[in-house]
């Protein structure tokens, strides 16, 4: 009997604790001190520039003219890279498209504004691949690419008359050929005696 009421008592107390533990809110937002938060996060000798506006982006109109070899008659391709494609074979491209004579390749691209060059890269016909660098604008806007050079056949100098041409006006165009091959008109198939042996060149 003794063990019982011993029993009894141990409950009654733990129960008492228990009840006593949970009539109090832990959590009092009153004793909390409070910070009010100052108006300017960056401190309050911090001023913005004028026209800044906490952009991080640059948003650049593309407007790629090719030089045409073809009359219009095929599509050049067009891609567009942050990085140069022959120096970062990994680079990929951001935008991409076709663009022929008076048909330009036309897109609006947003790039970080750490990004100072884009690189454009011109696909012939031919598969021949030329890389041309250009000078991001420094807010973004409109960049207008002409992938040649034009001739010019005078120039008003207004400095001294020593102004040279760094040897561009020595350069001449090398009057590429296209090669032609003579295709059979019909498909062979290739036989086993038509084959070189393994390991022979």
């Amino acid at each position: 009997m003794k063990l019982i009421n011993r029993l009894s008592v141990m409950a009654t107390v733990v129960s008492t604790m228990f009840l006593a533990s949970c009539a109090d809110d832990v959590y009092d937002p009153s004793k909390e001190p409070q910070a009010t938060p100052t108006e300017n996060p960056l401190g309050e000798g911090f001023n913005a520039p004028d026209g800044f506006n906490w952009s991080m982006i640059n948003t650049v109109n593309l407007n790629v003219e090719v030089k045409d070899a073809f009359n219009g008659k095929y599509q050049y391709a067009i891609e567009v890279f942050t990085s140069n494609p022959l120096a970062d074979e990994t680079a990929t491209p951001i935008a991409a498209g076709p663009a022929k004579q008076s048909a330009n390749y036309i897109a609006e691209v947003n790039i970080p504004k750490t990004v100072e060059f884009l690189y454009i890269r011109q696909t012939d016909p031919n598969q021949r691949k030329e890389v041309y660098a250009y000078a991001v604008p420094e807010n973004g806007g409109s960049l207008n690419c002409k992938l040649y050079y034009t001739a010019t056949t005078s120039r008003a100098v207004t400095r001294a008359s020593s102004v040279g041409t760094s040897g561009w006006d020595n350069v001449t165009d090398p009057g590429y050929t296209e090669e032609t091959y003579n295709v059979p008109s019909e498909s062979a198939s290739i036989i086993n005696g038509n084959q070189l042996p393994n390991g022979s060149t």
